[in-house]
């Protein structure tokens, strides 16, 4: 059973229920957290973000600030709220009750559309408009004394898309209007994350093969071969506790290599298991431990998958996975966690690289380093630091891209000890 938290205001709340009880969606269930201040949609995520599958917001709104705590996800959708046609027939209705003269307090997330669009389809002059365009983090004591000031300054109206601001100024017997989505766009949303259920459901379901590689150990001086079985038997019961946490089906290979089968979706899940076994093999026996995970439509895909993740290792304490479609996700689980693709479909770009004899996985995963380190420049000793690999090695591959034209020279790094300066690049592609 999957579970959906749904944050909304209160003036949705009652509508999304509504909506969510004419669905037939006996498999998932639905947690409601109503908020009045956007502040608290802070909170709610912090204290319960973990134990839902997926997040539906009630709007743009709602959706901006928690991707704001958050960042991206793709497991928090939103209400696509027509918010620009709502705004239209709200002010239709005022220029139909002749108050086209009257001042209108309004106030707009910019993520949800172009105010000034919406202004022009109505055929309103743009003077008749207070505005207050804002983004997150917004201040809604602010807005909430923009319309005061505005109505006590003479506005007829307000409009507004907050809903501690639209409970204040109601309190206040100012008139208002809030702008919220209707039951046709609340059905829409719910449609969408049912359809994401059912892909990411079966995604889930996608066979995985993990293996896990215990490399040469260095057995104590005092060992025997009984302490030896006894250790070996150990390491199986580990890796056999976690298989079963895992409801996969595991074969012993010999050698200290074992082979998973499982469902990806509960391996991610469980990833943590998983990376504490990797760490619990190393320490009893010495030793290195690495683990390849295969993904694929097929058995034998995941296994071949599986085997070339192992080839990624490094021979480190590492786990790495390969998906169907060939992209590379290194130290799976771990705040280094790189992702990048194995294949490339720019045919000037291949043949760049095959020039430079420089490998299209190692392209993409310097490219990837680049980016999750937000880098406009770096040098070979930032790569090699960052990739835990020789310094003479990175500054080959640099210098092997420069050549090709896919890097260039942008300075050189100030040195403070002898040597020449290091380089300092930037991709050109």
């Amino acid at each position: 059973m999957n579970r959906i938290g749904v944050i909304a205001p209160k003036w949705s709340t009652d509508r999304i229920k509504e909506a969510i009880d004419k669905v037939n969606i006996e498999y998932l269930v639905f947690e409601h957290y109503t908020f009045n201040r956007l502040e608290e949609i802070g909170g709610i995520l912090e204290a319960r973000y973990k134990f839902c599958d997926y997040w539906l917001l009630s709007g743009p709104l709602p959706y901006s600030v928690a991707i704001y705590y958050l960042g991206e996800r793709d497991n928090v959708t939103f209400i696509e709220t027509s918010e620009a046609g709502i705004a239209i027939a709200i002010l239709s209705l005022i220029n139909e009750l002749k108050y086209k003269d009257s001042k209108i307090s309004i106030d707009y997330i910019k993520f949800a559309g172009d105010l000034d669009v919406i202004i022009n389809e109505v055929g309103y002059s743009d003077d008749i408009f207070i505005k207050n365009i804002y983004d997150i983090p917004v201040d809604e004591d602010n807005i909430l004394d923009f319309h005061i000031e505005n109505y006590n300054s003479g506005a007829k109206f307000i409009i507004t898309t907050l809903p501690y601001v639209y409970n204040r100024l109601k309190e206040m017997n100012i008139p208002t209007v809030g702008v919220k989505a209707t039951k046709t766009e609340i059905k829409s949303a719910i449609d969408y994350l049912i359809e994401q259920y059912k892909k990411n459901y079966y995604k889930d379901k996608q066979i995985a093969m993990i293996i896990i590689d215990i490399l040469e150990s260095r057995p104590k001086q005092d060992s025997n071969i009984y302490d030896d079985i006894a250790m070996e038997l150990s390491i199986s019961m580990d890796i056999l506790q976690y298989c079963k946490s895992i409801g996969g089906y595991m074969v012993n290979k010999g050698k200290g290599r074992y082979e998973i089968f499982a469902s990806i979706g509960i391996v991610k899940k469980r990833i943590d298991e998983l990376k504490n076994i990797v760490d619990k093999i190393s320490v009893k026996i010495n030793s290195k431990t690495v683990v390849g995970i295969g993904i694929g439509t097929t058995v034998y895909m995941s296994q071949n998958n599986a085997i070339k993740a192992l080839s990624y290792s490094d021979n480190r304490n590492k786990i790495v996975l390969i998906d169907e479609k060939g992209q590379i996700v290194e130290n799976l689980g771990y705040e280094s966690e790189l992702l990048y693709n194995l294949y490339e479909n720019d045919d000037e770009l291949n043949s760049l690289l095959s020039k430079a004899n420089v490998s299209i996985g190692t392209y993409q995963k310097l490219k990837a380093l680049i980016q999750i380190n937000d880098w406009d420049y770096f040098t070979a000793d930032q790569v090699a630091k960052e990739l835990d690999v020789t310094p003479r090695n990175t500054r080959r591959i640099l210098k092997d891209l420069f050549e090709v034209g896919i890097l260039e020279v942008t300075g050189k790094e100030s040195s403070f000890g002898k040597g020449r300066p290091a380089n300092v690049y930037r991709f050109t592609r």
